[in-house]
């Protein structure tokens, strides 16, 4: 058996190098292609008025629907991700109802709110979980970034929730008075 060292010829070698990396550079493109990313905001508008527990703000039977939420549903289709970069809570009393509500972020959490928590889960991981006081700015276009992208993986529900401490309620609505909150979260939506 010989067993010399086999020699390739160092033009062989480089032409092997170059075809590996046009081929890596043409998959990537055609990823590329066949991926849409965008960027956008999804939010919900939620009355706190009465919550105590632990509140699940979307399930399967949440429908997307302008002033309310463009969540659809706790389940994102085949194909979709989404990567959470940031988020941002906005407080208001004045309002008639969450389509109308005069979201603002100089308005203060009241207690109640100001020592619950915002938790985003999937599966048995917790994507997000951050007291109210963190999420809320006194700037208007100023979010909360995140030190990791929050990934949401596609054909497997999730939960977003608010936990309030033990004997801890919000305050009920009035008929002048409401408690609401609206949640965004600033994300990249991939599409497949």
């Amino acid at each position: 058996m010989d067993r010399r060292k086999q020699v390739i010829d160092p033009r062989l070698k480089t032409a092997l190098v170059d075809f590996s990396q046009e081929s890596r550079r043409k998959a990537n493109v055609q990823v590329r292609k066949s991926a849409k990313i965008t960027d956008g905001t999804y939010y919900l508008n939620v009355d706190a008025s009465g919550m105590s527990g632990i509140v699940n703000l979307v399930d399967n039977k949440t429908k997307k629907e302008v002033g309310v939420t463009n969540f659809d549903g706790n389940m994102l289709n085949r194909g979709r991700e989404l990567s959470i970069r940031a988020l941002r809570l906005l407080f208001t009393s004045k309002g008639t109802d969450v389509k109308n509500g005069d979201y603002q972020n100089g308005t203060s959490l009241i207690p109640e709110l100001q020592n619950a928590e915002l938790h985003f889960i999937q599966g048995d991981n917790k994507l997000i979980s951050l007291p109210l006081t963190d999420l809320q700015r006194f700037n208007q276009v100023d979010f909360r970034s995140l030190i990791t992208n929050a990934l949401v993986k596609s054909q497997e529900e999730f939960q977003i929730q608010l936990e309030f401490p033990k004997g801890v309620s919000v305050p009920a609505a009035t008929a002048t008075k409401l408690n609401l909150l609206r949640i965004e979260f600033r994300l990249a939506e991939k599409k497949s």
